[in-house]
């Protein structure tokens, strides 16, 4: 293996006997990739034999029709004949189009969902995402930097800074990235650092009083065996973006971002090569927004006049404080053993604390309930590599493991009176006396004429320790025709100690209480992958696989010895990859047919929070087209369909009874309702237009759209659990000054301002809602040296 890493930009030396030096640009010429004159060069190192299965040149000059090199088989290979279905955004597109997040990747990407509920980023793929919004369960799409595993979702909205490139894999990927990836897998690739010097910075001023600035330097010393990358960014939005009208000052969404990173890469010797990669991420928010949602009609919890319907305002009483820090790094060491072996180790660590104070999450105007919450995780990991680069075979094998400590304490002042201070008296006049009895016999408390504040505290300590050896091949059988499989034995247990309290002044309720209970989930999952791979014509590769995907277990954290059985996803592909007319046209497409076991969705049944496991069916299909007619301008489009409905599934939904008791609440048979974020139409586009001007100066415009029809963000698929059809449209432009350096870049998102849901909770007796990001625009200037 010639790459010492997943980063394809990183070669240290001279090409060894037998081996060429390639230019190549590691830009996404599919549909939503980056295409242009003036996109990043890569310098990589290519062994013969991925030489002689190309049909491209050996020396690529810089013009848009470049070949991409992608590391999703954790190895370099050209995306074209990758059999996974992926869409890939280089260093040019993420500058280009202000790729700040994982919601502004969603908008160039088929298939990927995205939206954020209480601090938690909730992804999806094909329709495969996180259901768990209250503060517990891991992801299903598994996302990795430089190499490193991101377990938390509400870390996977911390956008890391300063990449080279985002790769999107599709679809189970349970051999070489193992747990937690049923959906897919997102790789965050940072910029590895230069062989000479190189300087940038880059300012950018928005509406909502954005304001950001980016500095990054790197240069290579002691004869370029030592190379050097450090970056920093600081990025504050000022002024709020949702406006309380009842409570002026407590208005919602401005942030203050920091980021700093920095990278090395050391050449111990010829065949002995470290990487090392290293970030801290830190956000300051004033409390994510949260507004009661279309209650029913005469909903005790949520009267009229107690919120709002306009999706950019709220009556929230309070707003809280929410801190997120992200710090991590790896340590990659490769040694080439000979020509055609190498062993890798990779030795990663994140550290991720989530704390939000205060925060209002009844989303009205009254005091009823506030939450506050204190997550703490830790992760180790450690993977061992060895691989082999034949003509003919491809293999690799490793054994990986994983620790991690996850601390998550939640602590819920819930006033279960529930209109104190608007409708004056006794509990009986209020909730009228049946259900003013039900509630106080519940409580084995005496009537009450004023407010009750009841503390509902969950901490739990869980420990993760997972063990996986897995293998990974791919042989060419005959001239065009391959065969790749892999398998992966994973050994995961998980302990967990649990207190949950419910306290009322002090005093103990004794409602189904735990103290220090102790369990623990064993799960011994095999997953892999096994296709075939064949070239119908050079230009035309097709691939039809097998793919198993297993996502993790755990346990509830607000009910005591509340288990959750593990997911498993089996996946049929097919696909093909095509390429003509020198690269100037390319169509990409793929069938799918998953069947879902055991999916994990939450059931809210205040004070209590359960989950419950599914099975479901997922049938799709994707198309994406690339045309590029001229030099100067690009035409592409992607349509999906998808057809995800649940197959078995019960559960209560407490949302839509007035007030949300849950003995209120029968479970109702969900079997043919569409699975959450899955839209059955996604229809994108985009043109681009590159003008290279008569004084040397180069002009870009990009306009791009995408259509989404109708999607549901709970399981019960009722009218207000329904997101509308709406189209997103996004515009950039950049202008480079004939010297190179300076670089002027407009952009405006969500230019027709569609208010689109970010995340749904029913709660109780109404359902709590949070929205995407409304119109924003910006203006910046970038200047590089030497790069």
């Amino acid at each position: 293996m010639s790459i010492r890493d997943s980063d394809p930009g990183c070669g240290l030396r001279a090409p060894r006997a037998g081996h060429v030096r390639v230019v190549l640009l590691c830009a996404a010429l599919a549909p939503g990739g980056a295409t242009g004159q003036d996109m990043a060069l890569d310098i990589i190192e290519l062994p013969p034999r991925v030489l002689e299965t190309s049909t491209a040149p050996p020396v690529i000059e810089p013009a848009p029709t470049q070949t991409i090199v992608v590391t999703a088989r954790k190895r370099p290979e050209r995306l074209q004949e990758v059999p996974i279905s992926m869409t890939v955004l280089s260093a040019s597109d993420i500058a280009e189009r202000q790729i700040d997040d994982i919601d502004d990747i969603a908008a160039q990407v088929p298939g990927l969902e995205f939206g954020e509920f209480s601090g938690s980023g909730q992804v999806s793929i094909r329709g495969v995402g996180f259901n768990l919004i209250s503060g517990i369960g891991e992801n299903s799409v598994a996302i990795h930097t430089d190499g490193v595993y991101l377990p938390r979702p509400s870390a996977s909205n911390l956008m890391h800074d300063d990449l080279v490139r985002i790769e999107v894999l599709r679809g189970p990927q349970g051999t070489l990235y193992g747990r937690n990836a049923t959906g897919g897998v997102l790789n965050l690739i940072s910029r590895p650092p230069p062989a000479t010097t190189e300087l940038s910075a880059g300012i950018l001023h928005g509406n909502y009083d954005r304001r950001r600035v980016k500095l990054s330097a790197g240069s290579g010393i002691a004869d370029g065996r030592l190379r050097l990358r450090a970056s920093a960014t600081w990025d504050d939005q000022l002024d709020d973006v949702f406006i309380n009208l009842e409570f002026p000052g407590r208005d919602l969404g401005a942030r203050e971002r920091r980021g700093l990173r920095l990278n090395a890469d050391l050449a111990l010797s010829d065949a002995l090569h470290m990487k090392l990669r290293s970030f801290r991420i830190d956000e300051t928010s004033n409390g994510y927004h949260i507004e009661a949602y279309r209650p029913p009609a005469g909903s005790l919890l949520a009267p009229p006049g107690s919120f709002t319907a306009d999706p950019y305002t709220h009556r929230n009483n309070d707003r809280g404080l929410t801190r997120k820090t992200l710090t991590g790094g790896s340590l990659n060491l490769t040694y080439d053993l000979s020509e055609q072996w190498s062993l890798t180790a990779l030795s990663g660590y994140t550290r991720f604390v989530f704390d939000s104070d205060g925060a209002d999450a009844d989303g009205t105007s009254l005091d009823l309930f506030r939450t506050e919450r204190l997550n703490r995780d830790r992760t180790l990991s450690q993977e061992l590599m060895l691989a082999f680069t034949g003509r003919r075979l491809q293999w690799s094998a490793g054994v990986f493991y994983l620790d991690e400590a996850f601390d998550p304490i939640t602590d819920a002042l819930l006033d279960p009176v529930g209109l104190t201070g608007l409708v004056p008296g006794p509990l009986s006049d209020r909730l009228g006396a049946g259900v003013a009895e039900l509630v106080e016999s519940a409580l084995a408390l005496e009537p009450l004429a004023g407010r009750l504040e009841l503390r509902l505290n969950n901490a739990a300590l869980e420990d993760t320790r997972s063990l996986a050896v897995y293998s990974d091949m791919t042989y060419l059988v005959v001239e065009g025709l391959r065969l790749y499989a892999g398998l992966r034995f994973v050994d995961e247990r998980k302990d967990q100690v649990l207190t949950v309290r419910q306290v009322v002044d002090g005093t103990d309720l004794g409602i189904t209480n735990c103290r220090q209970q102790r369990s623990q989930l064993h799960a011994r999952p095999v997953t892999g992958r096994f296709g075939v791979q064949f070239l119908l014509h050079p230009e035309v590769m097709t691939y039809a696989h097998y793919a198993r995907g297993f996502k993790a277990g755990g346990f509830a954290i607000a009910s005591c010895d509340d288990r959750y059985a593990p997911e498993e996803l089996d996946a049929i592909e097919l696909g093909f990859k095509i390429t003509w007319f020198d690269q100037r046209l390319r169509a990409n497409g793929a069938l799918f047919h998953y069947r879902y076991t055991n999916l994990q969705v939450e059931e809210v049944s205040l004070p209590f929070v359960f989950v419950n496991n599914a099975q479901a069916r997922v049938n799709g299909a994707e198309l994406e087209l690339l045309l590029m007619p001229t030099p100067a301008w690009t035409l592409s489009t992607h349509l999906g369909w998808l057809d995800a409905v649940y197959t078995d599934f019960a559960n209560s939904d407490n949302a839509e009874s007035l007030l949300g008791a849950t003995l209120l609440a029968r479970p109702m048979d969900l079997a043919g309702n569409r699975l959450n974020r899955s839209p059955e139409w996604t229809l994108g586009a985009a043109i681009e237009r590159r003008l290279l001007l008569a004084s040397g100066a180069r002009l870009s415009l990009r306009l791009d759209a995408v259509h989404k029809r109708e999607y549901f963000l709970r399981e019960f698929n009722t009218p207000t659990d329904r997101q509308a059809p709406h189209m997103i449209v996004n515009a950039f432009i950049n202008y480079r000054f004939a010297n190179g350096g300076v670089t002027i870049r407009g952009f405006i998102n969500n230019a027709t301002d569609e208010a689109v849901l970010g995340g749904l909770l029913g709660v109780a007796g109404f359902k709590a809602a949070s929205f995407g990001t409304p119109r924003t625009w910006g203006v910046g200037v970038d200047y590089a040296f030497g790069s």
